[in-house]
């Protein structure tokens, strides 16, 4: 009935500027990257709450486009930049929803290997050509319209997850065959002081 509709647009209101806050920070970080001013903190992080936290902020936004979130998170610390390492993740999640198809699953994946943890987000949208599996990691590169016309975003998200990685001694790499989706992987050191 009609009484629902400001809480409606409360609901609407806070998810959307949750994510608008993302996409301003991924602006700011840009300038401050370019800048060389971005500075970096580390600290012991409890990495499943953090993931948890961003999946929280993204749910909704996966709900409106039909898109089930699954998830593998076992519990895990390393030391991070809690807020980075929150921007690089809510990157990926929005790529990773915004490219699946209706009715489509993103799952995420973390886990322990040897010295290094691994976050996988894998998509069931139309997939990364080869030839464009370095270049999106490029500032402003976007992919080719035809593949993803529907796509909006800035084309920085990307740019600023590699930084992220490689400010903690760590990597981000796609592997992807369309039509087949994409998986985006994160590969980072528990510890990046000791590195």
């Amino acid at each position: 009935g009609k009484t629902d509709k400001p809480a409606e647009f409360h609901k609407l209101i806070a998810r959307e500027g949750a994510r608008l806050t993302h996409l301003i920070e991924n602006v700011l970080d840009f300038a401050r990257i370019e800048d060389g001013r971005k500075e970096y903190h580390f600290e012991e992080c409890d990495l499943t709450a953090l993931l948890r936290n961003c999946l929280h902020l993204m749910t909704p936004v996966a709900h409106e486009q039909g898109v089930t979130l699954e998830t593998d998170l076992p519990e895990l610390t390393a030391r991070v930049d809690p807020a980075a390492i929150e921007q690089a993740v809510i990157n990926f999640l929005d790529n990773a929803i915004k490219f699946s198809p209706r009715g489509g699953t993103v799952r995420v994946v973390l886990r322990e290997s040897g010295d290094r943890w691994e976050l996988a987000i894998r998509d069931d949208g139309p997939g990364i050509p080869a030839a464009e599996h370095a270049r999106i990691f490029e500032r402003f590169h976007r992919l080719g319209d035809e593949l993803r016309r529907e796509s909006q975003g800035t084309g920085i998200g990307l740019s600023i997850v590699k930084h992220v990685a490689e400010a903690h001694a760590g990597t981000v790499r796609v592997d992807s065959t369309p039509p087949d989706g994409a998986t985006f992987t994160l590969t980072l050191p528990l510890d990046p002081c000791a590195s």
